[in-house]
């Protein structure tokens, strides 16, 4: 009976050990768990601390206060001659677009009016009103053979003249201001300094003038045995919209104005420009041609 009580005994002594191996097996593991989930939820955390972090340094890199703005530029004297220069340029080839569009000094040759328009347009910026408009009324009215000698005329022109640089928008309120010029194309006021000015009248039952209708050289003697109208030293012709024209700031020299308003047969006139010298053409009488449809690029 004893020893039936010491092997009854020593199995529950060996079931309680197991027992308590298991447990402390299973505690082990649940410690090295829990260690685990500890290290993961804090390198989580440290992730998430540092991906905040992250992105609010963007957030403050994309709303921080705008650098203060740089001094505007000064032009130096070189650079002002050259905005003058380019100025002019842009005037020529406005004038010498119409002159070849509506035949006023030249015969009428719509490949060169595109042409130089083309060129006029990729001078000025880019976003300029109106350019493209009128561009593309004259490649309307080109033929395939005129459209190809038209680019091809303006790879020309631009080689042989140097014609390669479009101005900003700074740059040409830059020139603008400098030579006290409107583009030609704009229909200004009556000058109010009468020095070294041109004007003139139509009556008001010949219509409206346009400063397209217009070309002004100044003759000098290189003008006599050049052809080359770019050489020329051509000036912009405004108008008040209605039935007067003028030209400001002339040099003394001999000029040559010619007109042509649709409809009408051309008109001449040659003068003498002398230093603070106000030149009124008075009332001109125009003549009315079998030509009537306006051909104008507006």
């Amino acid at each position: 009976m004893f020893r039936m009580f010491i092997a009854l005994l020593m199995i529950v002594v060996f079931s309680f050990s197991q027992a308590k191996s298991v447990d402390k097996h299973r505690v082990v593991r649940k410690s090295h768990h829990s260690k685990k989930s500890k290290k993961h939820s804090k390198s989580h955390a440290t992730k998430h601390t540092t991906k905040h972090r992250h992105s609010n340094k963007h957030k403050i890199i994309r709303h921080q206060k705008p650098s203060a703005p740089k001094p505007p530029h000064v032009y130096t004297s070189s650079e002002k001659r050259q905005l003058i220069e380019a100025y002019k340029n842009i005037q020529k080839m406005w004038l010498l677009s119409n002159d070849y569009y509506h035949g006023i000094t030249v015969k009428a040759d719509p490949a060169k009016a595109f042409a130089w328009w083309g060129l006029y347009v990729e001078t000025l910026p880019g976003d300029y009103p109106g350019l493209w408009r009128r561009l593309d009324k004259l490649r309307g009215q080109l033929d395939k053979s005129q459209r190809i000698s038209a680019f091809r005329l303006m790879r020309q022109y631009r080689e042989k003249y140097s014609l390669n640089s479009r101005m900003s928008e700074k740059d040409l309120t830059e020139a603008f201001n400098l030579t006290t010029h409107a583009l030609p194309s704009v229909d200004s006021t009556l000058p109010e300094q009468p020095a070294n000015t041109l004007i003139g009248k139509i009556s008001k039952k010949y219509g409206h003038l346009k400063a397209e209708y217009f070309v002004l050289e100044h003759i000098t003697k290189d003008d006599l045995v050049d052809n080359d109208l770019w050489q020329q030293q051509l000036m912009p012709v405004q108008t008040n919209g209605f039935d007067t024209f003028y030209a400001k700031h002339l040099a003394p020299g001999q000029y040559r104005l010619t007109m042509l308003k649709p409809g009408f047969l051309p008109y001449h006139q040659t003068f003498t420009m002398t230093e603070h010298n106000f030149k009124n053409l008075g009332r001109i009488q125009l003549v009315r041609s079998n030509e009537i449809s306006d051909r104008s690029l507006a």
